[in-house]
């Protein structure tokens, strides 16, 4: 999920063609094409390199999120480690450190696909921090559920509830318009998460559900999360079809998007799916 809200506005005085490039490239990441927006973004960090003036380091900065942004998603992660680890060592202040807390959330999320959950929530942590230092909400509310997620994982399932509590009274303080409902949607499919690792799974498929109104059709890799989530679980009900029909959607978005990750992970549901019936051949 791109980070990008209250600090997303073009800086005075820089390059047009610096802006066109982060708009263009912005506009690609909506439409989930992140291979061609990681080139254009590419392009916006090498044209920022070459300014000059106050704002450099801040135009920088948020054209390198961009850039690792795209490459986490497409599964360079070395490559995202490094741009996001600059990010976080430039000399950015007060509200130009929203760069900062978006490269310490990214950072979080290439750590956990890594399966390196201690480091992930200390990145996660220092996150939701630093945007709390600046007044940066929806960033603030992403961390948040990010750590719910994180502490899920690892089977701290109170702590995990603590800080899905914290994200929703953030959530409360967003307006209600399409740019959060990724936001909203992050928030129910944890919740989501929560109650099909604690057995609730009634409770968990409402949440799923909730997540998938919330995006109201937006192109989202959450959705793909979502529909994967929802695939398992008609799986565990023994209706293999509906199983394979969400884990089909999911696969087409992580494939539309470049995603090899997410679908490695759905490939996996579907192989148990095809297990499940006894269609050993489609499993393998």
């Amino acid at each position: 999920m791109s980070a990008v809200d209250e600090k997303e506005g073009i800086a005075v005085g820089e390059s047009v063609d610096y802006g066109e490039l982060m708009e263009e490239g912005q506009q690609l990441v909506e439409k989930l094409d992140y291979s061609a927006a990681l080139k254009v973004f590419d392009r916006a960090l090498k044209a920022s390199q070459k300014m000059t003036g106050d704002e450099k380091a801040l135009l920088v900065a948020r054209a390198r999120n961009g850039y690792a942004e795209c490459c986490e998603v497409v599964g360079r992660w070395d490559r995202a480690q490094r741009e996001l680890r600059r990010t976080v060592e430039s000399e950015l202040e007060g509200e130009e450190r929203f760069e900062v807390a978006r490269a310490l959330l990214e950072l979080g999320t290439v750590l956990s696909r890594r399966g390196e959950r201690d480091e992930a929530r200390d990145h996660y942590q220092e996150a939701m921090e630093v945007a709390d230092e600046i007044g940066a909400v929806r960033l603030k509310t992403i961390a948040q559920c990010h750590l719910g997620a994180n502490s899920g994982r690892t089977g701290e399932m109170d702590s995990s509830y603590r800080h899905l509590e914290d994200a929703t009274r953030a959530v409360n303080e967003l307006p209600d318009d399409p740019e959060n409902a990724e936001v909203k949607a992050l928030l129910e499919s944890q919740y989501g998460l929560y109650y099909f690792r604690t057995g609730q799974n009634k409770k968990a498929e409402e949440h799923f559900q909730a997540a998938l109104k919330a995006l109201d059709g937006k192109p989202s890799l959450e959705e793909a999360s979502v529909r994967r989530f929802l695939g398992v679980m008609a799986g565990l009900r023994r209706e293999h079809r509906e199983a394979l029909n969400n884990h089909l959607v999911a696969l087409k978005i992580y494939k539309e998007a470049g995603c090899r990750y997410g679908q490695a992970k759905v490939y996996d549901s579907i192989g148990r799916t095809f297990l499940a019936v006894n269609r050993m051949e489609e499993a393998i």
